[in-house]
């Protein structure tokens, strides 16, 4: 993190911090509504974590909250840093191979669909279907 010594730079990395900090509940919080099956969640979250990653990304983003904690730079500070950092990075791989996973089956299960397409329609073709409801037969 490239953040200046003193007031300034301590306050500045605090801040970035607590982003980071910010944005790996929110990855714990889409992990837990994937494994949840709540994708109406894991979406809405997937907003809020693309508006937290632009609010990191940019140069002066809305002010936070300075919190108490290390100096930047001292070893205490880099460490909550690093270990927020790659406990993040391993959840969202970890969400990124759940969603590979669902695409895969999802897709098995389009492919079993589009190959028994065939013999539905035959089962149709050969009376096997339901009568149609709307005809009359007047044969005697």
């Amino acid at each position: 993190m490239s953040v200046g010594h003193g007031p300034a730079g301590n306050e500045l990395a605090r801040d970035r911090l607590s982003l980071y900090v910010r944005y790996a509940d929110l990855t714990a919080e889409q992990e837990a509504a994937l494994e949840a099956g709540d994708m109406e969640q894991f979406e809405a979250l997937s907003r809020d974590l693309e508006e937290l990653r632009t609010v990191i990304g940019s140069a002066s983003g809305p002010p936070r909250p300075v919190q108490d904690g290390p100096e930047s730079g001292s070893p205490e500070f880099v460490r909550q840093a690093t270990d927020v950092l790659r406990a993040t990075l391993a959840r969202t791989e970890r969400i990124q191979m759940r969603l590979a996973v669902m695409r895969r089956d999802r897709a098995r299960e389009i492919r079993s669909v589009a190959e028994r397409a065939p013999q539905l329609r035959n089962y149709a073709v050969a009376g096997g279907a339901a009568p149609e409801t709307n005809r009359v037969d007047f044969t005697f």
